[in-house]
């Protein structure tokens, strides 16, 4: 059993990592549903919140314990890069970013997202600063994001420079891509280079030179390129043609171009990459 005492407001499972207990969220709901947990020395059966100076206790198994290892590309005191895998969100309940803050036993800052069937690099930022500078990085397009993926069909431009405009539909959880501009659309900007073309399909880099939601995927689908596996916005019989249930989209390399004053700067001239 492990005991402490909280010391500020917070949800019971963000008091439980700080408190250094590597517990993952998974663990963390099967305590809640064997009464495993108390507070106050009551048994509690949610993640309800907690004030400071309420006293947590945690009864735990060593099988309980978070095995959790993160696939790390590179981490210092301000950052890490983590390869996400498929089949798991970056934020939320159950994600990647409750995995890492168990897997640390404190908090890290999600800088971006990847989609829950889309894998590879995401960063982390272990400090407000950190957080803050990358989170500008982006915005400012400071940070080059490289995507590779498979698409359908061939391409009769090696590389090519597509603008577009990009309208979000929160109600359906879909993007519709416009060559003109309609109300409510947002301009998007993507870059392709075929790597190789093979019969009836091509291995791509994909350059984001804005990062909207879902932009890749449906902006390949828009110029009759949809990704190999893609349900959302490819084709069902492209994707049982090539026995695909995930889009073939990973987010594999990243360029760090900080400018004056940035403290991540160091970070500048390093080509973050995975093998794909």
């Amino acid at each position: 059993m492990k005991s402490f005492k909280v010391s500020e407001k917070s949800k019971l499972f963000d008091a439980i990592i700080s408190a250094g207990i590597k517990l993952s969220y998974n663990g963390f709901c099967k305590l809640l549903r064997n009464k495993d947990i108390k507070v106050n020395s009551v048994r509690v059966t949610e993640n309800l919140s907690v004030l400071p100076f309420d006293v947590v206790e945690v009864y735990l198994k060593e099988k309980d314990l978070t095995e959790f290892k993160p696939d790390i590309i590179f981490e210092d005191e301000n950052v890490v890069l983590v390869n996400k895998p498929v089949k798991i969100l970056t934020v939320g309940e159950n994600s990647l970013h409750i995995d890492l803050e168990s897997f640390y036993a404190q908090k890290v800052f999600p800088c971006h997202r990847l989609d829950f069937n889309t894998s590879g690099i995401v960063v982390f930022a272990k400090n407000e600063i950190a957080y803050n500078e990358i989170l500008q990085g982006f915005k400012n397009n400071l940070i080059e994001k490289f995507y590779f993926c498979l698409a359908y069909g061939v391409f009769d431009k090696c590389e090519e420079t597509l603008d577009a405009y990009l309208f979000k539909d929160s109600i359906k959880s879909k993007v519709y891509i416009y060559d003109v501009f309609s109300p409510g659309c947002q301009k998007i900007t993507t870059k392709y280079n075929v790597l190789k073309q093979f019969e009836n399909y091509a291995a791509l880099e994909v350059q984001l030179v804005t990062g909207r939601t879902h932009q890749i995927r449906a902006h390949l689908n828009h110029i009759g390129h949809p990704i190999i596996g893609d349900s959302k916005y490819g084709k069902n019989f492209i994707n049982k043609k090539f026995k695909q249930k995930f889009q073939n989209l990973v987010c594999y390399k990243l360029i760090f171009n900080f400018e004056g004053n940035y403290t991540l700067k160091y970070l500048n001239n390093s080509e973050f990459k995975i093998r794909v």
